[in-house]
């Protein structure tokens, strides 16, 4: 019996050709386009995740599965290299290298990273867990050769406005230094920009930057919040219903 043979118990091969059967069913070519949709269809529906919006994403434990039916036996599986969060005050951001390997020598090995921004809060608290988990979906979905994400990557978080909130707090950074300078305020044009939307909306000003901003009574507009707040007001004109009852005129 062939090296083959031994890794795919119902491997068929003819002419020096392997021919992948699984569950009774030849496979595609691993290269064609149709490999993917395959694979896929040997997921159970309870290894799946359906969001709001996309196709399914397998869970972990079901890529482990069907990996190991489609490639042969896991022989070895972990992290190679952990870089493990070190703040104790804090969950911290943890970044985990994991790889795996099959009974026919060939492995696989991908980054996984989870900090609080990118995980949801319930599980924030074991980053180099989650990153661990996050890894070896990557390498698994790189070994079947699909580029479905895994459900283990996702958060329910909004990913978008954490970038967002995140640069705007460092160009703030860099515009302040610590110390208080003109050239920080906003602008003419943004604060003229936040009076017409508040206006259009309904919105007190003073109120909606007080109340949603937070800035203080007294406290000069700085550029940032200020683009953060154009920001917010485009938001309340596309979804009026979430506009605070308590700042409108």
């Amino acid at each position: 019996m062939s090296e083959k043979e031994e890794i795919f118990s119902d491997t068929v091969v003819s002419d020096d050709k392997v021919e992948l059967v699984v569950n009774g069913e030849s496979a595609p070519d691993p290269t064609s386009v149709e490999w993917a949709d395959w694979v896929m269809s040997l997921f159970d529906e309870t290894e799946l995740v359906q969001p709001e919006q996309g196709d399914p994403m397998p869970k972990v434990a079901g890529l482990r599965r069907v990996a190991s039916l489609v490639l042969g036996r896991i022989v070895s599986s972990g992290p190679t290299t952990v870089f493990p969060a070190t703040n104790v005050d804090h969950p911290g951001r943890a970044t985990i290298v994991f790889q795996v390997e099959f009974e026919d020598g060939t492995a696989f090995r991908e980054v996984g990273e989870s900090y609080v921004d990118n995980t949801d809060d319930k599980f924030a608290i074991y980053p180099a867990a989650i990153a661990s988990t996050r890894a070896e979906a990557r390498a698994l979905r790189k070994a079947l050769g699909i580029n479905r994400v895994s459900a283990d990557e996702i958060t329910n978080k909004d990913a978008k406005q954490i970038v967002r909130d995140s640069v705007r707090t460092e160009e703030a950074k860099k515009e302040t230094d610590g110390e208080f300078k003109g050239d920080n305020l906003a602008t003419d044009k943004q604060n003229n920009l936040i009076g017409f939307l508040a206006d259009k909306l309904e919105i007190d000003r003073e109120k909606f930057l007080s109340e949603v901003i937070k800035v203080k009574d007294g406290d000069a507009l700085s550029k940032a919040d200020a683009s953060i707040s154009i920001d917010q007001l485009h938001k309340y004109r596309d979804e009026k219903e979430d506009i605070p009852t308590n700042i409108k005129k």
